[in-house]
């Protein structure tokens, strides 16, 4: 994006051509409706420095006064090529760190955060990672508050601004809902949910100052459709996209935009963490059950492909100024899936899923499945 400080506009007024001066000339209509523009022209409406007047459109641009600092601050906030702070979480492994890894090799500046000691992760990492990246990992776990607002004032007092948050930190566990337990739930809704609360409370006071930011939530193609024996994954799942879509609308007027990443089946360390609920592993009415479906997430799981497609999606919606709701990652198959779920009759999308994940549909008269 292009500026002029000093940008003349000519008019007519009684057959006599006119010539005035403007102090900031976008070549990005999108700047008409830009928060900080809009904010500056409500504050100062007949400031003779003010955004409002001279909207004389142009083919290829829209002239306006704006005062060098507002100027700056767009110019800062909505070029494509400059460079951003960003916040990453769950950062060690899997999706976290396929996003921390792009986009510190695209030029940014990328904070990951582990619950692991974090020099043997950046160790780890930097052996994929060009010296000159700039990639720092910080010891936070997203399910204590205090521990997250320290992260971000840590790299506000090192950056002093950060540009995007991107939410990957969760794990899920395995049963049914009948043996998992509140406390299992609650486990999980603590990371995937109320991490991802945490987070974006820490972050949005400074993203609002800025009049500017992206937040991406990762959040799951369970997130469209509860999985069977995945029920307290996919209802912490669910809640996040709840909390995403009513986010984005809440801060759209400060020039933020919230985005739901919705990953399918990838290689990722996710199988191997995932637990099954103490109840499950003694409950024998839902066993047999529960391994075949297991065994079909499992295969699909390891059989998928490694996370940097969606690293490779985070990078694009940095990098578009309006970008949609929600974008899903992953094979066509499951891409059709999440389409199949809004145009099918519930029923009929019910059983394709139970049929997938090889259960046992029972007798109409309410045949037991106990083995």
């Amino acid at each position: 994006m292009h500026t002029s400080s000093e940008t003349k506009t000519s008019t007519r007024k009684g057959g006599r051509r006119q010539t005035r001066r403007c102090g900031f000339v976008p070549q990005d209509r999108r700047l008409l409706t830009h928060p900080c523009v809009l904010a500056y022209s409500l504050a100062e409406p007949q400031s003779e420095a003010g955004v409002v007047g001279c909207f004389e459109k142009k083919p290829d641009r829209l002239a306006m006064r704006a005062p060098a600092s507002v100027a700056d601050l767009i110019e800062e906030t909505m070029g494509r090529d400059v460079q951003r702070v960003i916040l990453v979480t769950g950062a060690s492994s899997g999706i976290g760190r396929a996003c921390a890894i792009a986009l510190s090799r695209n030029g940014h500046t990328v904070y990951g955060t582990t619950r692991r000691e974090p020099a043997d992760v950046r160790a780890e990492v930097r052996r994929g990672v060009d010296p000159s990246c700039h990639l720092e990992f910080l010891r936070v776990d997203v399910t204590d508050t205090q521990a997250v607002q320290d992260a971000v004032g840590q790299i506000l007092a090192a950056s002093g601004r950060i540009d995007a948050l991107i939410n990957c930190a969760g794990f899920g566990n395995a049963g049914a809902i009948e043996d998992s337990t509140a406390a299992d739930l609650l486990a999980v809704l603590d990371t995937n949910l109320l991490g991802t609360l945490r987070c974006c409370r820490a972050v949005l006071p400074q993203m609002r100052r800025q009049c500017s930011g992206t937040i991406v939530n990762i959040s799951s193609i369970a997130g469209r459709m509860g999985i069977p024996f995945q029920g307290s994954y996919s209802a912490s799942k669910h809640a996040v996209e709840g909390m995403t879509e009513a986010l984005r609308m809440e801060v759209r007027p400060f020039g933020v935009n919230v985005v739901l990443v919705e990953p399918g089946d990838f290689k990722t360390g996710f199988t191997e963490r995932r637990q099954i609920t103490s109840l499950a592993k003694d409950n024998p009415v839902y066993a047999s059950q529960m391994r075949r479906s297991l065994s079909v997430m499992e295969k699909d799981e390891q059989g998928g492909a490694t996370p940097e497609p969606v690293a490779r999606l985070v990078a694009r919606i940095l990098e578009t100024a309006s970008p949609r709701v929600r974008y899903v990652a992953g094979p066509v198959s499951e891409k059709v899936a999440a389409g199949l779920k809004r145009v099918l009759p519930s029923r009929w999308f019910e059983r394709i899923l139970m049929m997938y994940y090889r259960i046992d549909r029972g007798s109409q008269s309410g045949q037991s499945l106990d083995r």
